[in-house]
């Protein structure tokens, strides 16, 4: 296991994390939060005038699924990527179609630890899961499920599937992964200025070798056990 105990850096993550996701069950105090984001934030945030949100803690395939939704939707206004119950809460509430992507919560937490590079972040990501799940178990049947397997294999079913769900009409044809590779280096590129680096959400051999490192530790952390059992509650429930 990486030695980054004396890293203030990743502790300062650690509790950003922490509290974010724990602001992030009120939609009340994650809006407060929310005031002064920049403009490209507030947009993707649940209100009036969203067409869906798509939402689920980092590391669940939603870069990849709201990308290519985004691709072949351009004109929806998509809710997404703010990783918290929040979304889900005010998206039940709006009436606005609202997706939770879920995965197996080991497998989730490994993958953003991996994109972190940090084994100190696995018990604030592990609380984040716990978190956005306990609330999407509560509504959960005013909400579309969706299994990381069905994300990544199946995409253009459950964009049918959402349209059936919700009487939606949204453009099932997904794109090929190498188009939304590129869209994904391409929105990179634009905010960090880093046209020579690949989008870090996408795989890479790096990524997979501290997988491999860190999957053990994940899988002996405290929080795996309750979050597998809410996990366990959870499928059957999705598509």
């Amino acid at each position: 296991m990486p030695d980054l105990t004396n890293n203030l850096f990743f502790y300062y993550l650690s509790v950003l994390l922490d509290t974010r996701s724990f602001v992030g069950q009120s939609p009340q105090l994650f809006g407060l939060l929310q005031k002064n984001a920049p403009a490209c934030r507030l947009e993707s945030l649940v209100g009036k005038n969203t067409d869906i949100c798509i939402e689920s803690p980092s590391g669940s395939a939603n870069s990849y699924f709201v990308n290519g939704f985004q691709m072949v939707n351009p004109e929806v206004r998509v809710a997404h990527h703010h990783h918290v119950a929040a979304q889900v809460t005010m998206g039940v509430r709006l009436r606005v179609p609202t997706v939770v992507l879920l995965r197996d919560p080991v497998d989730c937490v490994v993958s953003r630890a991996a994109f972190m590079n940090s084994p100190i972040l696995i018990g604030p990501i592990f609380r984040q899961w716990i978190r956005f799940f306990r609330a999407a178990e509560q509504v959960r049947d005013k909400i579309l499920i969706v299994s990381f397997e069905s994300v990544t294999k199946q995409p253009e079913e459950v964009i049918r599937a959402i349209n059936v769900r919700f009487g939606t009409s949204f453009n099932s044809k997904f794109p090929g992964i190498e188009q939304i590779s590129a869209r994904m280096d391409r929105r990179y590129a634009q905010v960090t200025g880093k046209s020579e680096q690949r989008n870090p959400n996408l795989p890479s051999t790096d990524k997979e070798a501290f997988k491999s490192r860190i999957r053990p530790f994940v899988m002996e952390h405290r929080l795996a056990r309750p979050a597998c059992d809410l996990y366990s509650r959870l499928v059957g429930a999705e598509i």
